[in-house]
């Protein structure tokens, strides 16, 4: 509860006894902006109504980048009323107050038509069919949608060559996105996507080239139609009108025939409910392929199978992956009318493999793919093989080899237009790659996959922003080189084993730093604290926090460092080294590691910030920890606790502690720290109904003190100038500039180093700007420079890294200039303050 009621109920009263005689609301503060400096003669301006025995402290953002146009007429002469609230939008006590500001040459942005002096510039990302820059005002990416770190899950393709690219998981968004491969690779072989409602996504698809069908794991375990089309009745599913198959669908092709068009769905064990609409593969088998009338889903026939495994319908025979005592086999059946025609017949017996996915080329060769092989192994119609694919048995660390597969699985193929057959092939680790192949063995194309642990974060190299670095999947890290002229993300390096050891699982939310030149992968997950060094062509974990379940009693920690060298935790190199946290710091969102690799911990529901630091390192590189600091107790928080709170210092917030994880902390000692923070409580899981942002500067005593703090929330649901929707993510100011990153509705809020707004990267989601209209519920992103030229850039990605120029706002420019004419002091009475809304 704030503690202005009183003055609320003296202020309401005044409010109602008002007459038409009664001074405005609010009181006019007057200004003069210069006459040169921006060429369209249009300036942002920001006005802070602040402490007159403190400068620094902020009271009220009251204008909030407003723009004004300097003519002949007014002579660059304005004045903005403040209609005295504070930025928790609740009154203050009337007196006289101090006024500092700033203004910022502006201009109309072409994308969203507002004024802006900073302004993003879309370079690029990792998707063969995002936006050029020139067209990323119009356009966005064609299908998009929450990953949740899922891979690919199958590609299938007409004999034309129109292929559908189906995620394991794709939800919120648009998905089973159609790719003409006849055209060259880029946006323009994208032809449509599907909304993903209730059907997350899944293993299985299948297309006649003109429409899809696919089985969804999400949503209850359903073969649906992506157009919203009947294929049949699954009233157990979100999608109600899809066909709800027994057993687990493992494969499904598509035959079309006289203008028909028929759909085969292999299944595997039958499916054993446990939710609502969350179903699991059980012992019990099914195996059976059903054949459905792809219009309606009508069952038409069933043939049973043993343990199929892959499907594909060519030439007028539909091929079947499947089991044969303790092995695998390829069988046919013909198909007439688009049924089968007499038994299985056996094509290839598979030996001394695990197989994962099937295909078969209009000349009826025949292909399967070998997982932990990474091979691909062609053969003949007879049976015979006749070569496989893959050149090295796994890629040597920190290089890649494109011929090298990293575990390829589903399988495709069609036939261009001059007669030559073409092999799809999917990949399940590392970047999740499709590529593409000739009949005699040839890399053809590649089609880089979305990189969707992109969400869980993704960095770039602090000496060499060209160089960035994404989680893969199945333990892989991938190392892309950024073309900032070409808009080209071009994979050049995998590593294995990243975020695989049992005791330091998972590799979120990294951030590379260089301590001493040395490079360093750092990463703060919801459960512990991990490094991991550079050691000749690995990279291996160096040391972190290790948590040890324990089974009475709560978790026990420990601090742990590399020290035989071999890269992973065993228990004699950390029981030694008891770890007490100093609070509630393992928190679901993670925490961040600062430029100089310490562990910076806000305490959830306490008042204070912790950090441990890295003592030292070794020769090898390997961190030694120093011994936990208290950075600051907030003094805002104390100040509530104890009820010495002020209405000009803490009053009229919302909290008494760091209530929420949806907040971090950004700096070092030496530069001081800046954090971000939700309080209050929370209109939705995105949104509260508090954010504050706070500087914490060296006070000369070798401790730190609060200079200034600022921040409004978004109450109506719309951030409007100078407001934040939900923030996470802050980095330290770069050219005198505080980034902090709106996850909610993803976009970037820029403060000066006096915590003044300057403005807003990106507009309101749901805006349909083309590639600037970014997804909110994102929980990654940052700022970074170029250390060549001095450009500021944005990285950020929901289902893959995109990179945005910021255009304003450089090592060597900012849009930032004093206001020289200001009036310096206003006098607000009682009857001048006006009601605060509703919602606050």
């Amino acid at each position: 509860m704030r503690i202005m009621n009183g003055f609320l109920l003296s202020l309401c009263a005044i409010a109602c006894a008002a007459t038409a005689e009664t001074a405005p609301i609010g009181v006019p503060i007057t200004y003069r902006l210069p006459a040169d400096g921006s060429p369209s003669k249009i300036w942002r301006v920001t006005l802070a109504i602040v402490d007159p025995r403190n400068p620094d402290w902020i009271i009220s953002q009251f204008a909030a980048g407003v723009p004004r146009t300097v003519t002949a007429g007014n002579g660059g002469a304005f004045s903005e009323v403040w209609n005295g609230l504070d930025d928790n939008f609740m009154p203050v006590p009337p007196g006289t107050y101090a006024v500092k500001g700033i203004c910022m040459p502006a201009e109309k942005w072409a994308v969203d038509g507002a004024f802006h002096s900073v302004v993003p510039r879309f370079v690029g990302g990792v998707s063969d069919w995002l936006p050029i820059p020139a067209d990323a005002g119009a356009q966005g990416e064609p299908f998009h949608g929450d990953p949740v770190n899922s891979p690919i899950g199958d590609v299938a393709v007409s004999p034309e060559g129109v292929a559908v690219f189906y995620y394991s998981y794709l939800e919120n968004g648009l998905s089973n996105p159609v790719i003409d491969l006849r055209k060259p690779p880029g946006p323009g072989q994208f032809l449509r996507a599907f909304p993903s409602g209730g059907a997350g996504g899944g293993t299985s698809t299948c297309t006649d080239g003109d429409t899809v069908w696919s089985y969804s794991v999400d949503g209850g375990c359903h073969v649906y139609r992506p157009d919203g089309k009947d294929f049949g009745a699954s009233p157990r599913a979100m999608r109600a009108n899809g066909y709800a198959p027994d057993g687990s669908v493992t494969a499904m092709a598509a035959w079309r025939a006289a203008g028909h068009t028929t759909v085969f769905i292999a299944q595997r064990g039958r499916l054993e409910r446990k939710g609502e609409h969350w179903y699991v593969e059980g012992a019990e088998p099914v195996d059976v392929v059903t054949v459905h009338a792809g219009e309606g889903g009508k069952i038409l026939a069933t043939i049973p199978l043993a343990r199929p495994h892959g499907l594909a319908a060519r030439g007028g025979r539909l091929y079947a992956l499947h089991a044969v005592g303790a092995g695998w086999a390829v069988s046919a059946v013909a198909l007439k009318d688009g049924l089968p025609d007499g038994p299985w017949q056996p094509v290839v017996a598979l030996a001394g493999m695990e197989p994962g996915g099937l295909a078969v080329d209009g000349s009826g060769r025949i292909y399967v793919s070998e997982p932990a092989a990474n091979r691909v192994h062609q053969y003949a119609a007879n049976g015979k093989r006749l070569r496989s694919y893959g050149h090295l048995d796994v890629q040597k660390p920190g290089t890649y080899d494109r011929e090298t597969f990293m575990r390829p699985t589903k399988l495709a193929s069609w036939t261009d237009a001059a007669g030559k057959d073409r092999l799809l092939v999917v990949e399940q680790d590392g970047p999740s790659r499709v590529s593409e192949w000739s009949a005699d063995g040839a890399l053809l194309r590649e089609y880089p996959s979305l990189q969707t642990k992109a969400n869980d974060g993704w960095m770039v190299d602090p000496a060499d922003a060209s160089q960035a670095y994404v989680a893969g999947h199945g333990g892989w890290l991938s190392r892309y080189r950024i073309d900032y002229a070409t808009s080209r993300f071009v994979l050049e390096a995998v590593w294995p084993e990243v975020g695989t050891d049992p005791l330091l699982p998972g590799f979120d939310h990294a951030r590379m730093v260089r301590v001493g030149g040395r490079p360093f992968l750092a990463c703060a997950m919801q459960s512990q604290y991990a490094i991991y060094r550079l050691d000749g062509d690995r990279w291996r974990l160096a040391a972190g926090m290790v948590q040890i379940a324990s089974p009475k009693g709560p978790a026990q920690h420990f601090l742990w460092r590399d020290a035989n060298g071999d890269g992973h935790v065993q228990e004699d190199e950390y029981r030694g080294s008891p770890l007490q946290l100093p609070g509630h710091i393992l928190r679901w969102h993670g925490q961040q590691v600062a430029e100089d690799l310490a562990l910076l911990a806000i305490n959830q529901d306490g008042r204070d910030v912790w950090r441990l630091p890295v003592a030292r390192c070794d020769e090898r590189g390997i961190p030694e920890f120093g011994a936990w600091q208290r950075l600051f107790t907030d003094p805002v928080f104390a100040a509530r606790a104890a009820g010495t709170a002020t209405a000009l210092f803490g009053g009229n917030e919302l909290s008494d502690a760091y209530t929420s994880d949806w907040s971090q902390i950004d700096g070092t000692p030496e530069r001081g720290f800046w954090i971000t923070a939700r309080g209050g409580p929370n209109f939705s899981a995105n949104q509260g109904a508090q954010e504050k942002v706070s500087a914490y500067v060296p006070d000369g005593k070798g401790g730190l003190r609060l200079r200034w703090r600022v921040g409004r929330a978004a109450l109506t649901g719309v951030a409007e100038r100078g407001e934040t929707m939900g923030g996470m993510h802050i980095r330290a100011p770069l050219n005198g500039i505080l980034p902090v990153l709106d996850q909610s509705r993803c976009g970037v809020v820029l403060y000066d180093a006096d915590g003044l707004y300057i403005d807003t990267l990106f507009p309101p989601g749901g805006s349909r700007l083309g590639i600037y209209d970014l997804p909110g519920e994102f929980f990654a992103g940052m700022t970074y420079a170029d250390p060549r030229d001095g450009a500021i850039y944005v990285g950020v990605g929901k289902d893959t890294p995109l990179v945005f120029r910021c255009v304003g706002w450089s090592l060597s420019q900012t849009p930032v200039r004093a206001l020289a004419a200001l009036q310096s002091r206003v006098e607000i009475g009682l009857a001048q303050i006006s009601r605060p809304p509703e919602i606050a």
